[in-house]
């Protein structure tokens, strides 16, 4: 009896003595069918942790009948749940502002040992549709064609390709594995992805004019102006009907760089975009004062973009619209250095002078290439004067950022002359670039209530849109509350005649931005 006792008093002298085991770490959740809620069982889930800016798969499992897993983690640390099953998809949530359905990032350490997500996969859809010759109406075989979904970004069209579908004999084809949302089809010329750009070439390669298959957006049948998206719903088949794909003449553009405009043995970087498509286009690196050959060009509005030179300093380049009609054609395109944009931060007649450490300018080209050191933005010194270095002549957009909240942007003035919607059009013919922005303390503002019914709604956010929009870009018109509007709250913005319609609104961007804006 007292060895019995001694042994129990030992051992609970050992347990006191021990420090406690650490909570065992793990990951559980569930996954589900999107449109139903209903469990997906064998589902494969795989939690990856991120090492040197790569994902490394650390534990796999699947789920059970329910849809539910666990997995056991050894250390503590941010992770990536996703989940996969053939037949399956994610839900279309735009790849570019949202993390897709079918993944989350947890953290799991010895404060938050268990983490749970939620995880939705959505049955795939599919394209079907029938291809043909435009000209004798018979089916082409063995033709790839593309299904795109376009998201929008800042105003512009963003493509994003999926796995080529390929035509049987008839001309049918069958695209699988799509996600819901809206597509396109293209048709793109067979010959688009070989080599475009020849540094080396001969005189019959100058003179020859090749034929294939000309790029069209279905349905529509022409540029993304005039496509008209089809939408796919999970586990359904949506055709397109029948696309007349066309063959053509495609041209070639001899371009010439002048060894002036650059140093000796210096590559330039060359780009060709087709106005009316996509990231149509392409190009390639050359040697400075070297001529090359670009292939692939069919008629039509094309931007050139010939760029020298690595940093914000010493790049030189030039933009050229240029038309392609019916002949092969020769550019010499000589490059330049930019424009120096002196600017002033002014305040109107009778306004008090806003903090110009906190305001920040920035200069946004229109509808071209921008480099990355181009688009950081300048700060203006004690006295309100800044400076753009080397800036392409070219439609830009200035956006000023930091403006205190009783504050607004009442006017900008490039060369003395008011500009619309910020939008400034440097002049190449001007002997000097100066640009003012007149801030001003007695903003107008808006004020109103959301309610649901007749409760106030709390963290409803207000959309206000200049009327009428601008003709050159939408989201200029665009401005929103930064936070709750669901009681008597003051929005700065310029004076003008906005208009709050959430029904305009909605009507708008379906016609224009699709389901994803």
């Amino acid at each position: 009896m007292r060895s019995a006792l001694a042994l129990l008093l030992a051992a609970a002298a050992a347990s006191a003595q021990n420090p406690l085991q650490p909570t065992p770490l793990e990951i559980r959740g569930r996954v589900v069918e999107s449109s139903a809620n209903i469990p997906i069982d064998g589902a494969e889930i795989t939690v990856s942790v991120l090492e040197t800016y790569h994902w490394r798969a650390a534990k796999r499992s699947t789920t059970d009948p329910s849809g539910n897993f666990q997995l056991r983690i050894e250390t503590a640390g941010e992770y990536q749940v996703r989940a996969e099953k053939p037949g399956y998809t994610y839900d279309g949530t735009n790849p570019i502002r949202h993390t897709p359905s079918n993944q989350e990032r947890v953290q799991v350490d010895q404060e938050h040992p268990s983490a749970a997500v939620r995880l939705v996969l959505v049955s795939a859809g599919e394209l079907t549709g029938h291809v043909v010759d435009a000209d004798t109406g018979k089916p082409i075989a063995r033709l790839p064609v593309y299904p795109i979904t376009v998201f929008w970004s800042n105003g512009r069209p963003i493509e994003v390709g999926h796995e080529a579908a390929v035509t049987d004999k008839e001309g049918r084809f069958v695209a699988k594995r799509l996600q819901s949302g809206r597509y396109l089809v293209e048709v793109r010329p067979q010959q688009f992805d070989k080599e475009q750009l020849l540094e080396k070439y001969s005189a019959d390669d100058l003179a020859k004019v090749d034929n294939d298959y000309q790029r069209s957006y279905w349905p529509g049948g022409g540029g993304f102006d005039l496509a008209l998206p089809v939408q796919v719903l999970p586990g359904s088949s949506t055709d397109v009907g029948t696309i007349k794909a066309r063959k053509g003449p495609f041209y070639r553009v001899r371009l010439s760089i002048p060894a002036d405009g650059c140093a000796p043995g210096e590559r330039v970087l060359i780009n060709a975009i087709m106005v009316h498509f996509i990231d149509a286009g392409g190009g390639g690196e050359a040697d400075c004062g070297e001529s090359v050959l670009l292939r692939n060009f069919e008629a039509g509005e094309y931007s050139f973009y010939v760029v020298s030179g690595s940093t914000e300093a010493d790049r030189k380049r030039v933009i050229l619209p240029v038309e392609v009609t019916d002949r092969n054609i020769e550019l010499s395109v000589p490059l330049a250095r930019g424009v120096d944009i002196h600017g002033r931060i002014g305040v109107a007649d009778g306004a008090s002078k806003p903090p110009l450490e906190k305001l920040q300018i920035q200069m946004t080209v229109m509808g071209d290439i921008q480099f990355a050191d181009e688009q950081e933005p300048v700060s203006p010194g004690p006295e309100g004067r800044f400076r753009f270095v080397n800036r392409p002549i070219a439609r830009t957009r200035i956006v000023v950022s930091g403006v205190p909240a009783n504050f607004d942007v009442q006017e900008v003035r490039y060369n003395g002359g008011a500009v619309t919607d910020s939008l400034v059009a440097l002049n190449a013919n001007a002997p000097v670039h100066t640009l003012e922005i007149v801030i001003d303390d007695k903003p107008a503002r808006i004020a109103g209530t959301v309610t649901n019914g007749d409760k106030p709604m709390a963290r409803a956010q207000a959309v206000l849109v200049k009327w009428p929009l601008s003709n050159e870009d939408v989201f200029l018109s665009l401005r929103s509350t930064a936070e709750s509007f669901n009681l008597p709250g003051w929005l700065p913005v310029n004076t003008a005649s906005w208009l709050l319609c959430r029904r305009v609104l909605r009507s708008w961007m379906s016609r224009t931005c699709w389901n994803n804006c």
